[in-house]
């Protein structure tokens, strides 16, 4: 018994134009500028919001600080 082998063609890969590729990248980095963008915007929002207790943590750290350096001084 023989075996037969059916050969079928496989279809052609059509290339994509050099100029499509160079729009997808401009257009992808476009959207990278966007996110970093509004990133930072969020960044920003978040520091503002957390400066108070920022600062109100160092002076606190500050003030014990000094009361232990006093307290190792004596």
């Amino acid at each position: 018994m023989k075996l037969k082998e059916k050969v079928t063609e496989e279809p052609k890969n059509e290339l994509i134009p050099p100029s499509a590729y160079i729009k997808d990248i401009k257009l992808r980095w476009k959207l990278v500028v966007k996110e970093l963008k509004d990133f930072w915007i969020d960044v920003k929002k978040a520091f503002e919001y957390l400066k108070p207790y920022l600062i109100k943590g160092f002076d606190k750290a500050k003030e014990l600080f000094k009361m232990i350096k006093k307290k190792i001084k004596k």
